[in-house]
């Protein structure tokens, strides 16, 4: 992992819970021993994660039984829902090629998931806990090549007086240093170990491929101190490996999410002359190849693009590993590894949590692999899984994808028990990725099968078909075969939270073997949440018959003129003054203007023309608001012009009747031009008189 800069990852809290049947090989169980192997610094604590399904709280002791110096001495209580986070002192993690007594012993009173956490500034990996009832004998272990300083096994004794024998990798190019002794590629290193015992081999080379052998169950990790894969920045390795006698010969690979640089898959042979066939679909393009494994350990490595999908099938049990490259030009992904789950073990339900680093959050995905036809029954905490991303396999029968999630727990689960689903979560964060299979059945399927009676939800193959519990007992051939209820799964028993979660975000609460569902507001409780509630069976619209239900609520679709949540409140078409000269009445629907004197009109906007009716009989007719006016033609006066002004009258636009005699002038202003009219009038009359005079005495005189 890239140091360059200096951040602390945070927990990494993980839980991984297959379906909870009582007795399933799985990674569940009540005791644990485990190691932590070498880290580049030993700084911070290293970090235990435990969990339970359990209805009611389990006990947990945690003890390092042999080793006394800054020894390890844990009692807690796990209850369901919660996860325990324990630190654990760095002087417990082993260095160097060396044999200590520094195994951690896990008891617990009933089951329980445990993760272990390898915690160092920029150098971190994590590992899901194997129970000691489903460790093994045989292991290959898996490494990567160049190291920046080690490849490394570590081997945890779990019983007193453990004949432990390790052969090498045939493949190992460089020397392992154990006790004083130089070891080389396909030599055997052979070993006593107690209970408790941690031995720890390293090398400069890849120990990919070494073999481990014991007559007493051991439980076995292997990885690198720090190493990049591919190009770029460098992490910290670990994995706790699951035994030969549970290895498939059918895989599916589904690519890293949202990458371009794709994965690396490395592939290990159990035995000889094993035959391998790839076929992928990267888009439209056909991938198809075909490889052989001549002797057990043998192995090759395979770079798949971020698009390809594929099957990797095998005619003997193989071992397949999944790496997510380094990261490169900011695309954020540390090294991971992560053991791909056989298609033999998958489960049908998986309960985990997200993590959380210190330095804020993952981007977490949830990436899985399905039949098609199951593939509507999956739910993500009783929701449809809503993928971003589904593809096909080759052949069609089968589907795979990613679900982005954010921080908190998830119960995914098929609605019927007998149909499987492989699972992977994985994360990336600022210079840090995690990556592991949310569970798997833990069965010894790659040994010879005696059939058996069987017990429902036993999680073995009673019929020896290679498949795990894959019927209902229902009297009918679910997996067609030919038989009927051979190989029966338990229905989901579980705590009542699990085995009937609330849909749709509800709250699952629980009382003893039942349960009630607080859903979010919308949902009927009495139905899980599932439906919702028909707001519209109260009658809440009295004013219509119109009632529109919705997620939460109702909608009345209000009759014309009523308005409000139940169509009880009157529209005040008023409201918007629609009467321009005039009082506005509202009405149910509608409005009734009464004007104002002189207008008319439905808003009352229009003016009353009192000129229409010709009121001026002797003029011209100005009209006003409510009324008019006349200028009457000379000789008429009055409102209506039909009076007749007398001829000893002058008429006046200002003045009605004025007396203009010579002899009693009117000298105001109003009637001035009337006495000027009168005034020209008798000097016209004096001047003809006086014309008349004049002309006549002439006349008379000439006589």
């Amino acid at each position: 992992m890239d140091g360059a800069t200096a951040l602390t990852l945070g927990i990494f809290l993980l839980s991984v819970i297959p379906s909870y049947v009582h007795g399933l090989m799985d990674n569940r169980g009540t005791k644990f021993v485990l190691g932590f192997m070498e880290n580049f610094q030993a700084t911070l604590f290293s970090e235990l994660f435990i969990t339970t399904s359990k209805s009611l709280p389990v006990s947990v002791n945690i003890t390092s039984p042999r080793w006394h110096t800054s020894g390890m001495h844990l009692s807690l209580t796990v209850v369901s829902g919660t996860v325990e986070q324990v630190n654990i002192s760095s002087s417990l993690r082993m260095t160097g090629s060396s044999l200590s007594s520094k195994g951690l012993l896990i008891e617990a009173s009933d089951e329980i998931v445990v993760y272990g956490f390898n915690k160092e500034p920029f150098s971190n990996d994590a590992f899901l806990g194997i129970p000691c009832d489903v460790i093994g004998s045989e292991y290959y272990v898996t490494a990567y090549l160049p190291s920046f300083f080690s490849s490394e096994i570590l081997v945890v004794g779990v019983s007193n007086a453990t004949s432990l024998q390790i052969k090498l990798s045939e493949t190992l190019q460089s020397l392992v240093y154990f006790q004083g002794g130089n070891f080389s590629k396909g030599q055997w290193i052979n070993f006593t170990v107690d209970a408790y015992d941690t031995l720890q081999l390293q090398s400069a080379g890849d120990v990919t491929g070494t073999f481990i052998k014991s007559d007493k169950p051991v439980s076995v990790f292997s990885g690198n101190v720090l190493t990049a894969v591919g190009n770029g920045t460098a992490d910290h390795l670990a994995e706790q490996h699951i035994s030969v006698d549970k290895w498939g010969k059918s895989y599916a690979t589904v690519p890293i999410p949202e990458r371009i640089v794709g994965d690396y898959f490395r592939l290990i042979a159990s035995e000889h002359h094993t035959k391998v066939v790839i076929q992928g679909l990267d888009g439209s393009f056909q991938h198809t190849e075909t490889l052989t494994l001549s002797k057990p350990g043998d192995w090759v490595q395979r770079h798949f693009s971020s698009s390809l999908y594929a099957f990797i099938t095998s005619d003997k049990p193989i071992y397949v590993v999944q790496y997510s490259l380094s990261q490169v030009n900011r695309n954020m992904a540390d090294p991971s590894m992560i053991i791909i789950p056989p298609m033999e073990l998958y489960a049908a339900q998986y309960v985990f949590s997200t993590p959380k680093s210190a330095t804020g959050s993952y981007d977490s995905y949830f990436m899985f692999v399905v039949k098609k036809v199951d593939l509507d029954g999956l739910r993500i905490n009783g929701l449809p899984l809503n993928a971003t991303e589904i593809r096909e396999f080759p052949g069609g029968e089968y589907v795979g994808g990613y679900v982005p999630l954010s921080e908190g727990t998830y119960d995914i689960r098929h609605i019927s028990p007998i149909c499987v689903f492989g699972g992977v979560l994985y994360g990336r964060g600022w210079f840090e990725t995690y990556g592991f299979a949310t569970g798997m059945r833990l069965t010894s399927i790659n040994e010879p099968c005696i059939q058996n009676s069987q017990s429902p939800g036993d999680g073995l193959d009673n019929d020896c078909d290679r498949k795990i519990d894959e019927e209902i007992e229902n009297n009918q051939d679910d997996d067609g075969d030919g038989l009927v209820d051979e190989d029966c799964a338990e229905p989901y028993q579980d705590r009542p939270c699990f085995a009937t979660p609330c849909y749709n975000g509800g709250t699952c609460i629980e009382s003893g073997a039942n349960y009630t569902c607080n859903c979010i507001h919308g949902y009927d409780p009495a139905s899980d949440c599932r439906s919702t509630i028909d707001f519209c069976l109260r009658n809440p619209c009295p004013h219509t018959k119109v009632c529109l239900p919705h997620l939460g609520g109702f909608t009345c679709v209000c009759t014309a003129g009523f308005t409000g949540t139940d169509c009880t409140s009157d529209i005040d078409e008023c409201a918007s003054s629609p009467c321009i000269h005039g009082n506005c009445t509202d009405n149910v629907n509608g409005y009734r203007c009464l004007c104002d004197a002189g207008y008319a009109g439905l808003h009352c906007e229009s003016n009353v023309d009192e000129c229409a009716s010709s009121p001026c009989i002797h003029g011209n007719c100005t009209d006003d608001v409510n009324s008019f006016h006349c200028s009457c033609d000379v000789g008429f006066s009055g409102i209506t012009c039909t009076s007749t002004v007398s001829s000893s009258e002058c008429s006046s636009s200002n003045c009605n009747v004025v007396s203009c005699s010579i002899f009693n002038l009117q000298l105001g202003t109003a009637c001035y031009y009337a006495w000027v009219s009168c005034l020209l009038s008798a000097l016209v009359l004096a001047t003809l008189s006086f014309c008349v005079i004049f002309i006549y005495g002439i006349k008379k005189r000439q006589r």
